[in-house]
Order: structure tokens, then C-alpha cells, then sequence
């Protein structure tokens, strides 16, 4: 499929990337977070791929997010960090995991959140190590996914 539609994934990714704006934006872009999430799901239903499964399932656990349903985002998240790592995208599994941990800890689940929050940092580390460029690691370690990353233990810190 991959090699017969060779921009579907960019265009999932692309889509999710919008919907993950939204989705850390006010409440007064809810529209534009619905519309987001339904080109992800316009993706999925023409493509059907395990890609954009897993970009749908990341997106709709997001919008779960953002609703305050984090019981629900754990369901989506987990199955979206799940098929990231099937499908080795350690960056993209990474990101789910972020957002799962956030997710765990605010249903109370606190050493699971600290489990996927752990297997984040682990892929950090296995991420890092591939880069050579010193600027290269430096911009990574200092990304605003690692920021968040970062804020997201130290809010499970303080809960613990």
C-alpha cells in the first residue's frame, strides 16, 4: 500500500501533527480539533492501514484528553503506542507514550503512568545514542516533545 499511495502516511502525519495543536490550544477550537480528528478518521477509512490506525487511535486518545475523559485517552493511547512500536517508530511510539502517561496519571493509575513515562525515557536514550551531530542531540534532548516529556514526570512526581 505504502509503495501504491506513497504520501498517505505523510498526509496521516500530517494530520495528527494539526490535531495535536488543537488539541494543547483553548477550548475555543474545539471545531477546528473535530475537524482534525475527522480528516484522521477520513485517512483511516480510505487507507486502512496500521499506520493510520495507530494515527487515529492517537488522535481520537487527544481529543479524549482535551475533554477530560482520560479514562478513555488510556484505551486510544495505549493501542497507538502499541502499533507505533509494531511498526517500529520509536519517535512516534515515544510521543503516544508521553501522552499515556499524562493520561494514567490523571485516572490515578500512578505506576503505570510511571511505567510508560519510563519506557519513554528508554526510548529517549535509544533515540539519542543513533545521533552523532552534537547539535543534533542537543536540539532532540531539548525538543518540545522531551519538554513535555519532562513536565509530564514531574507532575507525576508530584502526585506521588
Amino acid at each position: 500500500l505504502m509503495e501504491q499511495q506513497p504520501g498517505f502516511v505523510d498526509a496521516a502525519m500530517s494530520n495528527l501533527v494539526v490535531c495535536r495543536f488543537f488539541a494543547s490550544r483553548a477550548a475555543d477550537m474545539h471545531a477546528e480539533l473535530s475537524s482534525s480528528l475527522a480528516q484522521l478518521e477520513s485517512g483511516h477509512a480510505q487507507y486502512g492501514s496500521p499506520a493510520t490506525a495507530a494515527a487515529l487511535s492517537e488522535g481520537r486518545g487527544l481529543v479524549a484528553l482535551r475533554e477530560q475523559d482520560a479514562l478513555r485517552a488510556v484505551d486510544y493511547l495505549h493501542y497507538a503506542a502499541a502499533q507505533w512500536q509494531a511498526l517500529g517508530h520509536p519517535y512516534d511510539q515515544l510521543r503516544a507514550l508521553v501522552a499515556l502517561g499524562r493520561a494514567l496519571r490523571q485516572v490515578g493509575a500512578v505506576g503505570e503512568a510511571r511505567a510508560a513515562l519510563d519506557q519513554a525515557l528508554s526510548l529517549v536514550e535509544a533515540l539519542a545514542a543513533q545521533l552523532d551531530a552534537a547539535e543534533l542531540k542537543a536540539a532532540f534532548l531539548n525538543s518540545p516533545l522531551l519538554q513535555e516529556l519532562h513536565r509530564a514526570i514531574a507532575a507525576l512526581s508530584a502526585t506521588a
